[in-house]
Parts: structure tokens; C-alpha cells; sequence
């Protein structure tokens, strides 16, 4: 009942009441410490500003040399001479100013010999004579030699016949079988009614110097000697052509 009937009533709240503590006032001190010493020094300054020496005084004694005299004046370093301008042309390139036309200089560097040609590779040749090989594209005949056509039919000493233009062609295909043949044209052009003079060989070995050593082929007249002396050879040995007793 009676905390019903209280309810009624206006309650007061108690007022706060300030602390003063030990740091409040030790921060209190300091603060006027501070402002006291600020205004100190600036009383100081205001008393004793005109015995201060003025800053002509200070620049005059900064120049004085080590025996108390003033130092000589530094003299100005030089400056460049002015450089006359470029002039430059509306494309960018300024012009040569030439006393005398231009020379060429003789050139001190020594050029190298152009490497020789490299000769052309032919693979599955036709062997169509034993100085007559079809290439696909072209026949090739070998350079500084003759030799029978595969019709040409030889007569022994004896006056026997027997066909010494296939066994030729036969020679020239056993040396070759299915290899790649290697040739240097020796005519600048392809002709259009012959086959084109080419020098070639087969794994290294030259086939007209073949053909010649083994005595299947004649060297023309103006042949190279290397290919002359083979003939002879041939011929003493009765090889290939010259054989009494072909087989």
C-alpha cells in the first residue's frame, strides 16, 4: 500500500558533487608554469632586441677570412660562348654545309668470296642411255663425254655382235640403282631441242669419270686431261667397250 501510494510522489535526484583530485591540480600547475615562462621569454626578447646585431653585421662577419681580413670577392665563372643555331629544313634533316662534293672513301674492308653455287639433287632418276638420264622434269646429258646409244650393236675383233649400248646403260643404272644423283649445269639455259650438259655424281663419285675409267664412255676432244688419261687406261686394260670377250 504504501509503495502504491508513493508511486504518486516526485522523486528529486541528489546533485553530483566535483572532485577535485591530486592530478587535477598538479596539471593545473604546470599549465601556469608554462604561460609563465612563455611570457618571460617574450619580456626578454622586448628588453634586449636592440643589442641584438642586425643582419648586415652577421653577412659582413660571415665574409672574414681566417686572419680577421674580408676575403677577395669570387669572380663569376665564364659562360659559354653562344652556339650558332642549327638550322633544320621543314622535313626534319638539316643541310650539309660542303666546302668541296663528297668522295668516297676507298673502302678498307676485304669481302668474301661468294660461296660456289650448290649443286641441284635428283632423286629416282630414269636412266634412259648410258649418257642420258631423265630427271622428271628435264634429261640431263653428261658433260664432256660420248657414249653408245642403248640401239648401238658393237662388232669383236672376232666378228661377233653384241649390244654394247645396253650394257653400258646397264653400268650407269648398276652404279646409280635408286639413289640421289647430285648435278651442276654447265649451260646457263635449258635447251629446248637436247637434254642440258650437267656435271654429276652419285655419293661422291663423278659418274662421266666412272663411265670413262671403266670404259663404257669416250671423253670429247677438248675433255680435261684427268678424263683423257682415264681413256687410255681403259683402252690398255680392254674395259667395258674395248673388251675382246664382252659379256
Amino acid at each position: 500500500m504504501d509503495s502504491f501510494l508513493g508511486s504518486g510522489r516526485k522523486r528529486t535526484r541528489p546533485a553530483r558533487r566535483t572532485t577535485i583530485t591530486a592530478g587535477n591540480v598538479i596539471a593545473l600547475l604546470f599549465f601556469a608554469s608554462a604561460v609563465g615562462l612563455l611570457a618571460a621569454s617574450v619580456i626578454f626578447v622586448w628588453q634586449h632586441a636592440p643589442s641584438f646585431p642586425d643582419r648586415e653585421r652577421l653577412v659582413a662577419a660571415s665574409r672574414l677570412g681566417p686572419d680577421g681580413n674580408p676575403e677577395a670577392p669570387v669572380a663569376p665563372l665564364p659562360l659559354e660562348p653562344e652556339k650558332p643555331v642549327r638550322e633544320v629544313s621543314e622535313a626534319g634533316v638539316a643541310p650539309l654545309q660542303l666546302d668541296e662534293p663528297l668522295r668516297r672513301a676507298p673502302s678498307t674492308v676485304t669481302l668474301p668470296e661468294p660461296p660456289p653455287p650448290a649443286p641441284e639433287r635428283y632423286r629416282l632418276v630414269v636412266i634412259e642411255g648410258a649418257n642420258l638420264i631423265n630427271v622428271r622434269s628435264h634429261a640431263i646429258s653428261l658433260g664432256s663425254i660420248t657414249a653408245p646409244s642403248p640401239e648401238t650393236v658393237c662388232t669383236t675383233e672376232s666378228g661377233e655382235t653384241w649390244p654394247c649400248g645396253r650394257r653400258a646403260r646397264t653400268a650407269l643404272r648398276r652404279l646409280i640403282r635408286r639413289r640421289a644423283i647430285d648435278c651442276m649445269p654447265l649451260e646457263e639455259e635449258l635447251p629446248e631441242d637436247r637434254p642440258l650438259l650437267a656435271s654429276c655424281s652419285v655419293g661422291g663419285i663423278d659418274l662421266a669419270g666412272w663411265m670413262v675409267e671403266h670404259g663404257w664412255a669416250s671423253p670429247v676432244e677438248d675433255a680435261p686431261e684427268t678424263l683423257l688419261a682415264l681413256h687410255r687406261d681403259a683402252r690398255e686394260q680392254a674395259l667395258g667397250l674395248f673388251s675382246p670377250t664382252p659379256r
